[in-house]
């Protein structure tokens, strides 16, 4: 490690999550133009694919539900989810009906494993 770094106090390495941050809303105000809360409903993924370090990073599913109201920014017009496989969560089900109580455009572009897709989980996608 440089010795710059040690001295500027970046000379530490973490791994994985930092929990204490999951709470926090990004100032989202700093970027007036910019209308979607990205959020996670959840961490962690099932699966233990060989190419794929989320397991590793942030371990088994993680149920964050009771913290989505509260990560969506006021006046935002859109959800951004980032999970990582957010059907691999049992309580997938009210997430998506607590986002579609908000009446806000909902993108859940990644994270989707489509093993578990079936008609009636694309009805409330």
């Amino acid at each position: 490690m440089p010795d710059h770094a040690k001295l500027l106090g970046a000379d530490e390495v973490h791994v994985g999550l930092k929990r204490e941050l999951e709470d926090l809303v990004p100032s989202w105000d700093l970027i007036p133009e910019w209308d979607g809360s990205i959020l996670f409903a959840s961490r962690g993924c099932i699966r233990k694919c060989g190419f794929c370090s989320v397991p590793k990073l942030e371990g088994p599913p993680t149920d964050l539900r009771e913290k989505v109201r509260n990560l969506i920014y006021p006046g935002h017009k859109r959800v951004i989810l980032w999970d990582n496989n957010i059907l691999g969560n049992e309580n997938w089900e009210p997430v998506f009906d607590e986002l579609a109580g908000f009446n806000l455009e909902v993108d859940f572009n990644q994270g989707l494993d489509a093993r578990r897709v079936t008609p009636e989980v694309a009805k409330k996608l």
